[in-house]
């Protein structure tokens, strides 16, 4: 069983398939925002892996003793995602103010994305969650929502952007340098870490 942030379904249900092709075994993967994932292994305890989005999910799993080993797996970092073509022309952080942007944001509660952009941003943060027109769970969920057309910017991991057909990146320099690793930790109750 596999804790999976929502922002790495796509390239971790590859990973799984081909596991199962190779060593025939069933793997089941639940994913969610990655601090309500691990409130649920808290409560729980049990699965195998915990894939985190970010390195500070992993230092709690950590402190609550809920992992044995982490492997980081990728460097993502938070970017202004928009529509390709880029329509309403939005290339800084005040751009996503403007009364005619419609924001979509996580909630910093439940998703890593957005606890590291408000740690990155202070007060900005502030500003920009007041102005957010939508605000979920998942990054995923923000990201079906801006490439579906109904808000015109959101704040996602880069490694995120590409799942998505019809996104691309605005860099920022407010952001550019909050680097995070994405990691798969084995869990401390999993039966058969070698495996895992």
């Amino acid at each position: 069983t596999v804790y999976c942030a929502a922002g790495l379904k796509q390239p971790v249900e590859v990973v799984a398939a081909k596991y199962r092709a190779e060593f025939g075994v069933e793997v089941r993967l639940q994913y969610g925002p990655t601090g309500a994932l691990l409130t649920n292994l808290r409560i729980a305890k049990q699965g195998d892996l915990f894939i985190a989005a970010d390195d500070g999910s992993v230092a709690d799993a950590r402190k609550f003793e809920l992992v044995r080993e982490v492997l980081p797996l990728v460097r993502q970092h938070p970017v202004i995602a928009v529509r390709a073509g880029n329509p309403k022309n939005i290339h800084a952080l005040a751009d996503l103010l403007r009364d005619d942007v419609k924001l979509a944001l996580t909630n910093p509660d439940a998703a890593s994305i957005s606890r590291v952009t408000k740690a990155a941003l202070g007060d900005t943060w502030a500003k920009l969650a007041a102005r957010a027109a939508v605000m979920k769970p998942t990054v995923t969920e923000i990201a079906a929502d801006l490439s579906l057309g109904t808000v015109d910017a959101a704040i996602l991991w880069d490694a995120t952007v590409p799942q998505f057909k019809g996104l691309v990146a605005v860099e920022v320099p407010e952001l550019k340098h909050r680097v995070e690793n994405a990691s798969a930790a084995v869990l401390a109750f999993c039966p058969q870490p070698a495996a895992a």
